[in-house]
């Protein structure tokens, strides 16, 4: 049945599959009228650093007390030098500090060596990764030699431009990257500290992921190693207490491809299994090996080889090696997992997939095209399950379904369901399925229940992703049995990550709040944090900000609960 009715001053539409969607009616036609700069390519002139704060409209529950931390790209250039793609933007911290029923907001730069360095020369000297950085003037004849000629890959000085995420397990907080490096920083003032932590102190890897998992007090993270004599390989990395010098590898398995690194941006785990999607999108080193006067960065260097299969890589969390089975998907490519599960022998892997080059997509070229320009492109990010018999494959049939009667395949009336089919040579053939019809991105679930059947996943959506690219205008509720889906928006201003936040007294997977920085479109230094029932989707409250300078978008954050001992996602 379609029908709209208004509730606490919005409108929730009932649409197909259960779909709704509440929006709040700009508030003028002149308002509305104002060209709105996209949510990606803002820059920030001036952080707000000694804080401010809000006014609140609704009532914030009194149980919400601590801090809420996001992290992302808020510099886009440096002088006249501007960054080509949207994951090379200098660092930007946020924090919504909520207390009694307030909340305060701050932000601050991350004094990182590669922000010093760059602003110090007002250019950007230190590369990132789709922009390589102009020689620093302060080097040496000989150091500059050696800049010339050295590839990028094996230059001494590397970014900690921690840029995608944060973490804070227990006291201390890290702003966290795609390479080996992390940095402390304050968690009440947003200060860099002086510590650079970087994981290949103290083991063998290179890179690690912004997108760690927590059990209890240990943390688990994915690397990458290579090493003379040995090909490259991916690595699971654990970290007692979320300390970095407690690190060691407690699983790996070798790349598929000896000339090429496939790009990975997470993992996802179970009780018993770390798991893997080899995507088609990878490096060639023989690319990333060209001399630095090339000017190839690591974008460059990169590729998305659509004649590839993706290929799932599972490894046993008990011994920590490959199972002996190689499984193999229609080549798509990912950032994000939503949640991973055992059920019947089986792994349900979720994650949100794009069947093509997104990261490409998201050169700031593009992103800084009029909405009218039909050069711009975008492709659909879709939520998406895949399911991986694990157990008594050696008897399994072969050129037969082996999902037909797992209900976990079957997602409401969506069509077709999840198939996985062995064939001949003993690989597991495995197709997805839709988990709704909505494009989402940055995925979030109530943590509890990581590695457990779960019904609900929370993630930013686009309401016309084909004309608006990423320009996130609605926060969207899944539920991942039956497809149905509850969407918030509001046409004032662009969305970002929603963080679940459990009720201290919930019994259910959905009592909690889903808290949601808003950024004006038209007012760039408004921004507001949203309170949303996660149950309802509905508004609780509304703490509007007025920031020193131009507000940026964020990538990911973390909620810090003033009262937990051990903090998680």
């Amino acid at each position: 049945m379609n029908g709209c009715w208004r509730a606490g001053g919005t409108m929730a539409c009932k649409l197909p599959l259960t779909s709704l969607s509440s929006t709040r009616a700009a508030s003028s036609a002149a308002a509305t009228s104002v060209r709105s700069e996209g949510l990606w390519v803002r820059h920030c002139d001036t952080d707000t650093r000694e804080g401010v704060e809000g006014r609140v409209s609704g009532t914030l529950p009194r149980w919400l007390n601590g801090r809420l931390i996001r992290n992302g790209p808020g510099g886009k250039h440096v002088g006249q030098h501007r960054y080509r793609h949207l994951f090379d933007g200098l660092s930007l911290l946020h924090l919504f500090d909520i207390k009694d029923g307030k909340a305060k907001y701050l932000s601050r730069y991350l004094e990182s060596e590669a922000y010093k360095l760059n602003h110090r020369a007002n250019r950007i000297i230190m590369s990132e990764f789709g922009t390589v950085g102009v020689p620093d003037p302060c080097l040496s004849l000989y150091d500059k030699c050696a800049a010339f000629f050295m590839p990028a890959l094996l230059q001494k000085k590397r970014t900690d431009n921690c840029s995608v995420n944060v973490l804070q397990l227990k006291d201390q907080l890290v702003a966290m990257t795609e390479l080996n490096i992390v940095r402390a920083v304050d968690p009440a003032t947003l200060q860099t500290k002086p510590d650079l932590l970087q994981y290949s102190d103290y083991v063998s890897v290179h890179r690690a992921t912004a997108h760690p998992h927590v059990e209890d007090s240990t943390v688990y993270n994915l690397g990458f190693k290579a090493g003379p004599g040995e090909p490259p390989q991916f690595a699971i990395v654990s970290l007692l207490d979320g300390q970095i010098e407690n690190t060691k590898i407690v699983a790996s398995v070798p790349c598929r491809w000896k000339n090429r690194i496939p790009y990975l941006h997470s993992f996802g785990i179970t009780d018993n299994y770390y798991i893997i999607a080899e995507t088609p999108m990878a490096f060639d080193i023989r690319r990333m090996m060209l001399p630095g006067f090339m000017g190839v960065s690591a974008l460059d260097a990169m590729k998305y080889y659509k004649e590839e299969k993706t290929r799932f890589r599972i490894m046993c969390r008990k011994t920590g090696e490959e199972v002996p089975i190689k499984v193999y998907a229609p080549g798509f490519f990912n950032f994000h997992y939503i949640n991973c599960f055992e059920a019947d022998g089986k792994l349900v892997v979720d994650l949100c997939a794009a069947d093509d080059n997104l990261i490409d997509y998201l050169k700031m070229d593009n992103l800084e095209k009029p909405s009218n320009d039909t050069s711009r492109k975008m492709c659909n990010v879709e939520p998406r399950r895949y399911i991986i018999p694990v157990e008594n494959l050696v008897n399994a049939p072969v050129n037969e379904d082996l999902l037909k009667n797992f209900p976990e395949a079957r997602i409401g009336t969506i069509s077709p369901a999840a198939t996985a089919v062995k064939d001949a040579a003993g690989d597991v053939q495995v197709t997805g399925v839709a988990l709704g019809d909505v494009f989402m991105e940055l995925p979030r679930i109530n943590y509890l229940y990581n590695k457990k059947p779960y019904e609900y996943t929370y993630g930013a959506s686009v309401s016309n992703f084909k004309e608006h690219l990423l320009d996130i205008d609605e926060i969207v509720k899944l539920n991942v049995k039956n497809g149905e889906k509850i969407c918030w928006k509001d046409d004032e201003f662009f969305g970002s990550e929603p963080v679940f936040v459990r009720s201290p007294d919930g019994t259910k997977e959905d009592e909690g709040v889903l808290l949601n920085v808003l950024i004006n479109k038209t007012k760039p230094k408004e921004l507001a944090l949203l309170v949303l029932d996660a149950r309802n989707m509905q508004e609780m409250a509304r703490v509007h900000f007025t920031a020193h300078g131009t507000v940026a978008s964020t990538f990911h954050g973390q909620f810090i609960d003033a009262d937990a001992a051990i903090n998680s996602f």
